[in-house]
């Protein structure tokens, strides 16, 4: 959870700086500007950032910061396709009123709905 809460300051911090030079660009204010393009943005930056730290790194910062890595079950790295997948898969889990995370807790290597839909593990690197 940790790493999560750190991935989620990089991710708002980035999203913020470009809503900023958004309004900046815009002459001070985007008031009136359509709420669904910038969530779409700002969505899309999330699913980047956290499917090419999965597939490129195995690791968010977050992860890297709390020494965890994402693998897939037979122990090799996530595909971009897998790992965008994983992105979707964890957002239902969020969905659901994070029962999909809370499952983590109750399953016996610590899987939750994400990992048991895109066949991964979150373990602590060696």
């Amino acid at each position: 959870m940790v790493a999560y809460i750190i991935d989620a300051i990089i991710v708002g911090v980035f999203n913020g700086i470009w809503i900023f030079g958004v309004t900046a660009a815009a002459g001070g204010s985007i008031q009136g500007a359509p709420a669904f393009p910038l969530f779409l943005i700002e969505a899309l930056v999330a699913i980047g950032y956290f499917s090419y730290m999965w597939s490129s790194r195995g690791q968010t910062i977050g992860m890297m910061a709390t020494n965890l890595e994402v693998i897939r079950e037979d122990g090799s790295r996530l595909t971009m396709g897998q790992a965008i997948g994983r992105v979707f898969a964890l957002a239902l889990s969020f969905f659901i009123l994070y029962i999909g995370v809370i499952m983590v807790a109750f399953t016996q290597r610590k899987q939750g709905l994400h990992d048991l839909i895109c066949h991964t593990l979150v373990v602590h690197k060696s």
